[in-house]
């Protein structure tokens, strides 16, 4: 059998369970078949922006489910039921083989965990042991079936012991520790304390711990807190949570026997649950079996490590920071951050990949709304390709290809996926693969924010330069022609005049004039005037080349400076002028006919004349053919 590609779509604030299920999915492959397992990682959370949310599940879009021989859905951690029931009807229309861990949806095989088993000890342990009499329970998501089934086996078994768990006792925290914190200290103001405050998890618990301890409530011995997942900030925690133990290994062993039963032919829906069970910690007074004081002893010892490589992280994010300012646009963006990655990944690891919408940043003037409503385009450019640290040739990816140059190699390889959006707008995505340094849940999710927020910052710095350029040019621009006007004359011909002198380079200094503009004025009014000096400005811009600038000079007149013309040059674009107004105006009706005077002269660099200087020259060439039109002409 081929090697095949397993999907995960997971979510990130749930890492330590994700880490021990993708630790059993490896045993599976290692005792049985290989397999690359693709992670899709979601930050969405209860508490957070509903746009935030959007953006961060659009990570579970990136790629084709169908490309995939099988997906495992965290769909309770997945801090979306709407997100998880999707993915799993989705899997059975495309007809691909799937695993729900936690939730049970129809047509999907499932993987949960028998937490009433270790829940059921954690309570009997409480009441049997410390002969608890109040009980506080403190939930997570009201409506999410982890918070619904431990408070359903927290009820039942106080029931078989005569007890009875008031409602009022009954708190939830959206699992947002601040949340957690008011209810502890609700509980304290309340100035009668439960035996026990039963945690939906051990964030909750060790954020109640802690509020109780600021308010001079000591744990355990004013009141027991335990919780649920055995993490191991729990371990070590002061005092180390009494909590229960999810066999997450378990769960990812089962998920991949399962599917690879119905790559094998399956038709039937499978069901199967993992063990779970009490771990005993220093929160309910017990002394259990683990040794916490070595366990606290080796997190000290790697506190420095641990110091050392935060502070690694916050000199990375600057250095990367400093990299995108240093971005004038889109190439450069991609040149430097190929550039710095190429030369610094120790956090990231040797294998990284950032696919962007090249939209995003090509066109930052418009509005994120007018360049995508949700989701990631079908194809993306690829900015950074590292592949054992190796640079990857590829311009674009798509969502069947997702990782540039990707081929299966032997090992079972594992890819983690982020999405880098703003808001609910996804401008890409970022991929780790194994276990680099970056990959812990708190790191991993302050490096890809503060990364996608670099991004934006870059993309509103080049917008913000886009609107300086454009009310710089409407400050140089005349409005009834668009050619420059003595703004524009101060700010950019000028410039360009001292540029020639500095260069030894000739400029052309080119000057026009409308012949009998008051006659004009007078006999068809302001607005034919107006339509003569539109015409004559359209005759110039004709003749505009690269580095020419025109200028409307004053009321009639205009100046056209050039640098490195030729000696003809001058001449043609004089004739084209004139030639341009009469074909013009035997197509057009005008009250009086238009016609302009030129005159013209190219500067000498070594002659130390300034450029009005030149143009008064050049103004006066004007007048002597001028005067020789007057002097000709029978109808004045």
């Amino acid at each position: 059998m081929l090697k095949k590609k397993i999907a995960v779509y997971a979510n990130g604030w749930n890492f330590d369970s994700l880490q021990r299920i993708l630790e059993g999915m490896r045993s599976y492959s290692a005792e049985h078949r290989e397999f690359d397992i693709f992670v899709f990682l979601s930050h969405a959370a209860y508490n957070e922006h509903v746009d935030i949310n959007e953006g961060e599940l659009n990570i579970y879009n990136v790629a084709y489910m169908q490309d995939f021989d099988g997906v495992v859905i965290l769909s309770n951690a997945m801090n979306s039921e709407r997100m998880a029931k999707e993915l799993c009807r989705n899997s059975v229309y495309l007809n691909v083989p799937a695993v729900s861990v936690g939730l049970d949806v129809d047509d999907v095989d499932y993987v949960g965990v028998d937490n009433d088993r270790g829940m059921q000890e954690l309570v009997v342990h409480l009441i049997e042991k410390h002969n608890i009499q109040r009980v506080v329970y403190v939930g997570g998501a009201q409506n999410h079936p982890d918070s619904i089934a431990r408070l359903k086996i927290t009820r039942d078994v106080m029931k078989k012991y005569g007890m009875y768990l008031d409602p009022k006792d009954v708190y939830y925290t959206d699992w947002d520790y601040r949340k957690a914190s008011r209810v502890a200290q609700a509980i304290v103001e309340d100035e009668e304390y439960p035996s026990a405050i039963i945690c939906a998890n051990d964030l909750t618990a060790m954020a109640v711990t802690t509020r109780l301890e600021e308010m001079g409530v000591r744990v355990p011995q004013d009141v027991i807190v335990t919780g649920f997942d055995a993490l191991e900030e729990a371990e070590n925690f002061y005092p180390a949570i009494t909590t229960v133990r999810q066999n997450h290994e378990e769960v990812g062993y089962y998920c991949c026997q399962m599917l690879y039963e119905r790559l094998e032919g399956r038709i039937e829906k499978s069901r199967k649950l993992a063990s779970s069970q009490m771990v005993v910690g220093e929160s309910c007074g017990c002394k259990g079996e683990i040794d916490y004081e070595e366990k606290r002893h080796a997190f000290c010892q790697r506190s420095y490590f641990d110091k050392v490589q935060r502070g690694l992280i916050n000199e990375t994010e600057q250095a990367i920071e400093r990299s995108l300012s240093r971005s004038s646009g889109y190439k450069s963006l991609k040149r430097n951050l190929q550039s710095y990655f190429e030369g610094y990944h120790s956090l990231e690891g040797s294998t990284l990949y950032i696919n962007l919408d090249g939209e995003y940043f090509n066109d930052v003037m418009a509005d994120e709304n007018e360049l995508w409503e949700h989701g990631f385009r079908a194809e993306m450019e690829v900015v950074v390709a590292l592949k054992d640290g190796v640079p990857v040739p590829k311009d674009t990816v798509n969502h069947h290809e997702l990782i540039p140059g990707y081929r299966k190699e032997p090992g079972c390889k594992t890819y983690i996926f982020m999405p880098l959006h703003s808001g609910k707008f996804n401008f890409g995505v970022i991929i780790f693969e194994g276990k680099p340094p970056i990959l812990q849940r708190e790191i991993i999710y302050a490096y890809v924010e503060k990364l996608q927020q670099a991004f934006q910052n870059l993309r509103a710095n080049l917008r913000l330069d886009g609107l300086n350029k454009n009310l710089a040019e409407l400050y140089n621009k005349d409005s009834l022609t668009g050619l420059y006007n003595r703004f524009g004359y101060q700010n950019i011909a000028i410039p360009m005049y001292d540029s020639c002198v500095r260069n030894k380079e000739k400029m052309l200094i080119f000057f026009v004039d409308i012949n009998y503009m008051k006659k004009i004025n007078d006999l068809g009014g302001h607005i034919q005037g107006d339509n003569a000096i539109k015409l004559v400005a359209d005759s110039i811009r004709q003749i505009l080349k690269r580095n020419w600038i025109a200028i409307r000079f004053g009321g009639d007149e205009f100046l056209l400076v050039a640098p490195n013309v030729s000696e003809d040059e001058p001449r043609e674009a004089k004739e084209f002028i004139v030639k341009y107004l009469e074909a013009i105006q035997q197509q057009q009706t005008f009250t009086y006919p238009v016609s302009v005077s030129c005159g013209y002269v190219v500067t000498d660099p070594n002659a130390g004349k300034s450029l009005q200087e030149y143009i008064k020259d050049a103004d006066e060439l004007m007048y002597q053919i001028k005067e020789e039109v007057h002097s000709k002409d029978k109808t004045k």
